[in-house]
């Protein structure tokens, strides 16, 4: 039973750092690389300062569901009010101005490439801040 319940706040607070991870800040100076360094580190699950495939496709869809704040399965503008319209148009493939489960995980935004900048199998820290700015 213990084993359990540390299993779902793992689960939890990984599911609040994706959520952090991809918030698509729109101010420049908004988040310090000291923040940027702590999402990293908890993120990166085996602690050996990379994250790889599994570690970055474990929950990626769980970033989808905690920013579906009407529960429709589908992602607006104002769910994600700090992504820029560049983005959100790239990502929304169907021009319906919302952004489905499918249209998600199928966006290059999403996809664990998009962030290994160097296309070594792990992404280093300086790939993942690199990847934010990109979003604003």
């Amino acid at each position: 039973m213990i084993f359990v319940t540390i299993r779902n706040l793992r689960h939890a607070v990984l599911i609040m750092v994706l959520f952090t991870i991809f918030s698509f800040q729109s101010s420049a100076g908004s988040e310090s690389i000291a923040d940027s360094k702590r999402i990293f580190e908890i993120v990166d699950i085996n602690k050996d300062g990379l994250v790889d495939r599994i570690e970055y496709k474990l929950n990626k869809m769980d970033i989808f569901f905690s920013r579906d704040q009407n529960r429709d399965r589908h992602l607006s503008r104002k769910e994600l009010s700090k992504m820029s319209a560049a983005t959100f148009s790239a990502v929304d493939k169907d021009g319906d101005n919302l952004i489905s489960g499918y249209e998600f995980n199928q966006a290059d935004i999403s996809k664990f490439e998009a962030v290994d900048l160097n296309n070594d199998g792990s992404i280093t820290f300086d790939e993942f801040v690199a990847f934010r700015k990109s979003l604003r």
